[in-house]
């Protein structure tokens, strides 16, 4: 299945913030984000579809999934 990714915070595998990616049929959010090298705790929200997600969501082919990190202020 070929999902689009969306990344704010985090960077892909060639360093971009937006890519297709190859995922195994039946693969969820959490299969994407360990197939990326992300651990879950990188990970502060997720949407497929622009719904909230979270890592045990299941992808369908041609999914849009935005993932932002988790960030720190003062």
């Amino acid at each position: 299945m070929l999902v689009t990714v969306h990344l704010s915070g985090l960077k892909g595998p060639d360093g971009s913030e937006a890519f297709p990616f190859e995922v195994p049929e039946g693969a969820t959010v959490n299969d994407l984000t360990a197939h990326l090298g992300f651990s879950q705790d990188a990970v502060m929200l997720v949407f497929v579809d622009h719904d909230l997600a979270t890592l045990g969501t299941p992808l369908h082919d041609k999914a849009t999934v935005s993932m932002s990190a988790f960030l720190c202020g003062g």
